[in-house]
């Protein structure tokens, strides 16, 4: 009986000889490229893995490259859960890899390939538009405009941003989360003012979203699944609903709302539809009374991308975020103050937030006041 001849599969630039060594050493892309070409496979054979070697032939050919690649983490890391960035990313090194296969196979390719280069950079920015409301896809898309792309985006970075700020907020949020090309905003006085008031931009879309419901039209599809209904008699006396931010889209007559941070003021029916409370108190007392709202937390995209936090920390500093969940810090109150979780000497102010858009590792936080509220976008966690 032939002998079989054993080989290494090398990952992440190291030798591999068994599972052990293809774990401590995963590489995604090496591992797809080991798929395709079959290498895997009789790497797997000759080392006597069967289990795993029919895992591997039981995916589909003709899958997306999405769906090979969370097949062969759950195959072989069973407890790692990949971020979706993560495989976004794949679908564009993918793309780059066909291309750079087409440029091998046809020589006369050549004469197409600025052309090419060109039309590859207005295909994703159209797909950053597409996806607009898809944050991981767009961290994912700016990181390729950033690998793949850097001339021709300079080329007209200061036209596209503003065009961005002004039409579609997500997109330029997420150019600054991006820590090289965040200074192309920064650096642009019209993008930054705009992008200064991103709390009213954000207020401004809720209010949107109360316009559709009060139209003959009513809520678009995306917000029906959305909207939250309390009904029941509370015996006139306040009780909390929700702890988070709202949108109040309707109640009836007899109803009282009011903010948790606010509960001297008192909305009737009339006055609280359309409203954003900072939680809600609900008060009734009939079983037909009713609220319907939406938690801004819930809605998609950009509004529903902000976190918030409110609350006094008595002179301490309270640790909201982890150190290895970075942040992008949109706005804080007047007199309270946040740092990098756990760097001491750093303070920073609302005047060194608000408008400048920090990047923190973690968030450590210090508010004197139970109302002002803390809001920023976490990217990675």
């Amino acid at each position: 009986m032939a002998k079989r001849i054993k080989f290494n599969l090398i990952l992440d630039n190291t030798p591999v000889r068994d599972l052990e060594g293809l774990r401590d050493n995963f590489n995604l892309d090496d591992l797809l490229s080991y798929f395709k070409s079959g290498v895997l496979q009789r790497w797997l054979e000759v080392r006597g893995y069967r289990e795993e070697l029919q895992n591997v032939e039981r995916i589909e050919k003709g899958v997306s490259i999405d769906e090979v690649a969370r097949k062969l983490i759950n195959i072989f890391l069973p407890d790692a859960v990949p971020t979706s960035k993560e495989i976004y990313h794949l679908h564009f090194l993918e793309e780059r890899r066909e291309f750079l296969e087409t440029i091998e196979r046809n020589e006369t390719y050549y004469k197409t390939i600025v052309q090419d280069y060109h039309d590859r950079y207005e295909k994703l920015k159209k797909g950053l538009i597409q996806n607009c409301e898809n944050l991981q896809f767009l961290l994912a898309g700016i990181s390729e405009i950033e690998n793949q792309f850097l001339p021709l985006f300079q080329l007209e970075a200061t036209k596209l941003l503003n065009f961005y700020g002004e039409n579609h907020i997500l997109i330029a949020v997420a150019f600054l989360l991006n820590r090289n090309l965040r200074k192309y905003i920064l650096e642009d006085r019209e993008i930054k003012s705009k992008l200064s008031n991103i709390i009213q931009i954000r207020n401004k879309q809720i209010k949107e979203i109360y316009n559709q419901f009060k139209s003959f039209r009513g809520l678009d599809e995306k917000y029906k699944s959305k909207v939250r209904v309390y009904q029941g008699d509370t015996s006139q006396k306040w009780i909390r609903i929700e702890e988070d931010d709202v949108l109040i889209l309707q109640s009836n007559a007899g109803t009282k709302l009011r903010d948790i941070y606010e509960p001297e003021q008192e909305y009737s029916h009339v006055y609280a539809k359309g409203s954003i409370l900072r939680g809600l108190e609900f008060h009734s007392f009939k079983n037909s009374h009713f609220v319907k709202y939406i938690r801004l937390k819930d809605i998609e995209g950009f509004i529903g991308a902000i976190s918030i936090f409110r609350g006094v920390t008595d002179g301490y500093w309270k640790d909201i975020e982890t150190a290895d969940t970075e942040c992008l810090i949109l706005q804080i109150g007047e007199g309270c103050y946040i740092r990098s979780l756990g760097k001491h000497g750093e303070e920073l102010s609302a005047n060194d937030v608000n408008g400048e858009f920090p990047l923190l590792q973690g968030i450590d936080y210090k508010s004197n006041s139970k109302s002002e509220t803390l809001y920023y976008i976490k990217i990675s966690q």
